[in-house]
């Protein structure tokens, strides 16, 4: 059976779990480039999504798929993007033809 796309919340949990341990060298690099540019400088969290007919079935049921519509931020995604100093940018982009 293919595997299931994963959800939004599933994809910062891995995310998160590969750069917590570096949460103070982040943070630390995050406001140095801050302090030498403040317009472009500084740390961004980016989550783009494309969505279309494809996707959204990736081969598999449709009751075997996660919903891929809505996402929430937990306390520890939100204390790790004020650690680090983060802007947060979210895209979703409907691919779906007329």
């Amino acid at each position: 059976m293919p595997r299931a796309w994963p959800s939004v919340d599933e994809l910062v949990a891995r995310l998160l779990d590969r750069l917590r341990p570096h949460t103070d060298r982040i943070a630390e690099l995050a406001a140095r480039l801050t302090a030498e540019d403040e317009e472009y400088g500084s740390a961004v969290r980016e989550v783009v999504r494309y969505f279309n007919d494809d996707q959204a079935t990736h081969g598999a049921a449709a009751s075997d798929q996660p919903n891929l519509f809505g996402w929430h931020l937990d306390p520890d995604v939100l204390r790790f993007l004020a650690a680090t100093g983060a802007a947060l940018d979210v895209d979703e982009y409907d691919m779906t033809l007329d």
